[in-house]
């Protein structure tokens, strides 16, 4: 859940600096629910492919509890995958920090 708000988060901090996101938040969507395993899960990927999208933080906002849930590998994996993706929060929770503080540094507002 929180990678998934990170990415939602940072994505929308992009809208400090453009007028539209609409259709980048499109992309993200459709992107995400690709790279996590939503649509395909990713052990029905070749081996290639799924070794580089395990190295991503997306299989750990779906793919990693829906693998758990359903009882598809050991406990020591699951551990080890739990451990990447605490990994990836400090990672993009970093990230969401370092862009709100530049982001809040240029925004302007007027009004009374």
């Amino acid at each position: 859940f929180l990678i998934n708000w990170l990415i939602a988060a940072l994505f929308g901090m992009i809208a400090f600096t453009a007028v539209n996101i609409s259709a980048l938040i499109q992309v993200k969507k459709h992107l995400l629910r690709l790279l996590s395993g939503s649509i395909i899960p990713v052990w029905f990927f070749p081996d290639s492919v799924a070794r580089v999208l395990s190295a991503l933080p997306f299989v750990y906002i779906y793919q990693l509890p829906l693998s758990i849930y359903i009882g598809r590998g050991d406990r020591s994996e699951h551990i080890a995958q739990l451990g990447i993706q605490s990994v990836w929060l400090v990672i993009l929770a970093a990230v969401f920090f370092l862009a709100q503080d530049r982001v809040t540094k240029k925004v302007m507002v007027q009004g009374g």
